[in-house]
């Protein structure tokens, strides 16, 4: 391989081992194509995964057991694209009180349900139009205590 192709390929690699470990499995992909750049550059090193930054990750099906244990119906529902979304609180009309995600599904026939605390924020169901809060947090009885939060200051 000449030195202009290696040059394009790290630039390539660089930015996609950051998916290494993501949930559409992109470290098979970052595995096999970093294997077969090592042969031609064995001098390049591609980052590694950190253990220590491993995003904390949120049980979607404990949190709906936790709003339950509050006393708010709840319940997961695919939303389009395998995305993962609690709805939470009553419904009028087409709306619920709340919604919260994003997440994915890890079992068959979109069960067990995953979701990153970095990413995952409460909302009205309003189509993304409204505010929405970020939480940061992956304990599913606090998640659970702030969505029950929101869906009361709704009332």
């Amino acid at each position: 391989m000449n030195d202009a192709l290696l040059d394009a390929l790290e630039e390539i690699l660089y930015p996609l081992d950051q998916y290494r470990d993501t949930p559409w499995n992109g470290g098979d992909v970052c595995e096999a194509v970093a294997a077969l750049f090592a042969q031609y550059r064995p001098d390049a090193h591609l980052r590694q995964p950190v253990e220590d930054d491993e995003p904390a990750l949120i049980d979607f099906d404990a949190v709906v057991a936790g709003l339950a244990a509050l006393g708010i119906p709840a319940f997961v529902q695919q939303t389009g694209g395998g995305v993962a979304t609690i709805y939470a609180g009553t419904v009028t009309g087409d709306r619920y009180q709340a919604l919260a995600g994003p997440g994915w599904f890890t079992g068959p026939g979109w069960t067990l349900a995953k979701g990153y605390a970095g990413e995952f924020s409460v909302s009205s169901d309003d189509d993304g139009e409204g505010p929405y809060t970020e939480t940061g947090i992956a304990d599913p009885a606090a998640l659970a205590a702030v969505i029950a939060a929101y869906v009361n200051s709704t009332n």
